[in-house]
């Protein structure tokens, strides 16, 4: 744009003053040098010739668009409709990761295979959700100097501590368990009803067996003593020996302790969910996990002498795709709220910025269908593109709707003929230049080169469509013709009401006549 509004216009004044106004001959003498030099003194300078692209914009193609004026009109809203619903229903939050390279691509096929192929209970892992307690609900990770980038300082747990020592606390520990597990199986969230881990349940059996009295009565130091006891005895799991069906018992249950060992600062349960350990989970199921386990969550802290809260291994990759789709769809409302104000500023007319808004979330609607239509999720790539694809489609429409406002002519007819005249070579060579530029990167193996050329090729040819037809066919149906819809005199001081006219004649005053000679 910089270079657009300084260089590009010193490179024509230097033609015009330099070149143009000295002669061509006088520095070359090509055969060209007649159509370049002015005209002697005192001959009219010839009008240029109009090139076939705008002649055609000038007549038949302005005469198909006004003869269809009312069809497309009508079909443009049908259009907007149709698509908003498609894209809707079909355009879903991603329910993987991103990746690198196609799905066919060796590297994604040496990666499937190393993930899957060795692992012969894939397919029947479940992923575990986990009630957390002694950490503090609402800020679990204090995150203040850490940086996403940092693997090496995430930031510092929040321990809020949690005392299990009363005979009240130790029974709602194992209540939840219970309870919790029962309604998870009523409302498939739980597979199984062995899917719970607890580590109270296993410390009251192992007490039990061994003759000794649950609840454990003692101080929060002597029950973690106790709790210590259990862990290093053979038969912690109360005769059932647990560890041989649960290798990694102690990520699925257990407790943390202060320095020193005398206050438990966190503990958590663990519980076997519906979610299968792989990338195949859809967002719509994560959805109903992520909300069913809440549900269960929130009833216990309403209930409950403790509160926590619930985690999953999904729940990163949940938040993370509702964020992505959300931020996109705000990124798109903000940037045509712009969009309006410039077309605001610069038409003056509400009528014209009407118009445009319809024509540029019709452009919008139309590629988000088509690119649900391909299956696309909204990802990580996605997200971005959709981000800046308001950007990219606004220049056609602005273009073709700034041009009818700057027409001379009375008409809507002859100001939509002059806006196409002028511009739709210009908004025609743009697309064509830009769809050609984008198409080298249909050959890139990185996706995210293929994906954003496809995005960028989509968007275009669905921008050119719509401003060249329907935005075209809605001026020549409904386009402002005088002064209708203009706001522009309001603003200026001294502004009258509608129906009253505050104009003046012009003045026109004497301009001496200035004899110009060959070298002025």
């Amino acid at each position: 744009y910089i270079l657009a509004i300084t260089w590009l216009p010193a490179c024509v004044v230097f033609y015009e003053r330099n070149i143009k106004a000295k002669c061509a001959h006088k520095l070359c003498g090509c055969c060209v040098c007649p159509k370049i030099c002015p005209p002697p003194p005192g001959e009219e300078p010839a009008k240029p010739e109009m090139r076939p692209l705008e002649l055609f914009f000038q007549g038949k193609f302005t005469d198909t668009i006004v003869r269809f004026r009312t069809f497309l009109s009508v079909f443009l809203i049908l259009l907007l409709v149709g698509t908003t619903v498609a894209w809707t229903i079909a355009l879903s939050p991603a329910t993987k990761e991103p990746t690198f390279f196609d799905e066919d691509h060796p590297y994604s096929v040496a990666q499937s295979i190393h993930q899957n192929e060795f692992q012969a209970t894939t397919d029947e892992l479940k992923v575990a959700t986990y009630f957390v307690y002694g950490i503090d609900n609402d800020e679990p990770i204090d995150r203040d100097g850490s940086h996403p980038a940092d693997k090496n300082y995430l930031g510092i747990p929040q321990f809020n501590g949690i005392d299990l020592s009363s005979s009240e606390a130790q029974q709602d520990l194992i209540a939840i368990c219970q309870e919790v597990l029962d309604d998870a199986i009523a409302d498939n969230l739980a597979p199984i009803a062995d899917g719970s881990y607890c580590f109270m349940e296993d410390f009251k059996l192992w007490r039990e067996n061994n003759g000794e009295d649950f609840p454990f009565e003692g101080t929060e130091a002597e029950l973690i003593d106790a709790l210590a006891l259990w862990k290093d005895a053979e038969d912690m799991y109360g005769g059932a020996n647990r560890s041989a069906f649960i290798p990694n018992y102690h990520d699925s249950t257990g407790y943390g302790t202060n320095a020193d060992g005398t206050s438990m600062t966190f503990a958590f349960v663990g519980f076997n969910s519906t979610l299968d350990f792989s990338n195949s989970v859809t967002f719509d199921k994560m959805d109903v996990a992520y909300k069913g386990w809440q549900s269960l969550m929130d009833d216990q802290n309403g209930k409950r002498s403790i509160s926590g809260f619930q985690t999953n291994f999904f729940w990163g990759w949940y938040a993370t795709s509702s964020e992505l789709t959300s931020s996109a769809y705000k990124n798109i409302i903000i940037s045509l709220a712009l969009a309006t104000a410039v077309l605001l500023v610069s038409t003056q007319n509400w009528v014209l910025v009407g118009l445009s808004l319809v024509c540029m979330y019709t452009i919008l609607s139309l590629c988000f269908a088509l690119l649900a239509a391909a299956g696309w999720e909204v990802n990580v790539l996605e997200s971005i593109s959709i981000s800046v694809a308001t950007g990219l489609s606004v220049d056609y429409v602005v273009h073709v709707v700034l041009a009818y406002n700057e027409s001379e002519s009375k008409t809507r007819i002859d100001r939509l003929r002059d806006s196409l005249t002028t511009m739709g070579v210009s908004v025609l060579s743009g697309a064509v230049t830009t769809v050609f530029a984008c198409s080298s990167l249909f050959g890139c193996d990185l996706l995210w080169f293929f994906q954003f050329g496809t995005f960028v090729v989509v968007l275009c040819s669905s921008a050119i469509f719509v401003t060249l037809t329907f935005l075209t066919g809605s001026l020549a149906l409904l386009g402002p013709e005088g002064e209708f819809g203009s706001f522009a005199r309001y603003l200026q001081r001294g502004g009258s009401p509608p129906g009253s006219s505050n104009k003046t004649e012009p003045v026109h005053e004497a301009v001496p006549q200035v004899e110009m000679s060959g070298t002025a």
